[in-house]
């Protein structure tokens, strides 16, 4: 019997994303299903890990209990379509970056040692106690969101002392951030950014420290002046 999936794929930035809506037909002949309908985005290893929960299930009680083990599954939702025949849909956490230890930290502060999600995936490197992680998780979903209209993506988030971040671009500069004016701090980054992106998208900038009650600090980069 073979395994037939129908994919499209879909890149996104360095995501390498599979939608999967096609069925599988289990080589396993005593699988208490053998047709199965998954419904999500999610990477091609994520689709084995998945199928081998399902191979292994039961019931349809013992096969949703069993998804909701798995650290990047947020929702699960399972309808029975015939006596072997089901149909999942699935919602995943984001993946927002990477601990130097290895760990993956998502979406909701979720800190999880997940490999099959970080093949196809280039993270910020995170250089933080793990015990910060529910804080890290804001900022950083927070940053994607509002720095892609402006074209920055984060390459590194380093806690400097307590509450105070430095966050590194792709693009070598960096700015400081106290977690008390977060919001309020990159607000003001992307205003002044967004004004200058010339002088700043040339790399005369090397870094922006927005720990003021007006205006940003900066440093130029070696052997270039601002303006």
């Amino acid at each position: 019997m073979k395994i037939r999936t129908s994919y499209i794929v879909i890149i996104i930035g360095f995501s390498l994303l599979v939608s999967v809506a096609g069925y599988f037909y289990w080589l396993t002949s005593n699988a208490p299903y053998s047709q199965a309908t998954l419904h999500a985005t999610i990477t091609e290893d994520q689709v084995r890990l998945i199928k081998q929960h399902i191979a292994q299930a039961k019931t349809k009680d013992q096969l949703l209990i069993s998804l909701h083990t798995i650290p990047w599954i947020e929702t699960v939702q399972i309808e029975q379509l015939a006596h072997s025949r089901i149909s999942i849909r699935l919602t995943t956490r984001q993946l927002l970056g990477r601990f130097e230890n290895g760990m993956v930290l998502m979406s909701n502060g979720v800190i999880s040692k997940v490999s099959e999600l970080t093949r196809f995936t280039i993270l910020p490197i995170i250089h933080s106690s793990l015990a910060d992680a529910t804080v890290i998780s804001e900022h950083l979903v927070r940053l994607k969101s509002e720095l892609q209209p402006i074209g920055l993506q984060v390459e590194k988030y380093k806690t400097i002392i307590d509450s105070v971040r430095e966050i590194t671009f792709t693009n070598g500069a960096s700015v400081i951030i106290h977690d008390d004016y977060f919001q309020k701090s990159i607000s003001r980054f992307i205003y002044v950014y967004s004004k200058h992106q010339q002088i700043f998208s040339s790399n005369k900038i090397l870094l922006f420290d927005t720990r003021y009650d007006y205006g940003i600090a900066v440093a130029p980069s070696k052997g270039n002046q601002i303006w």
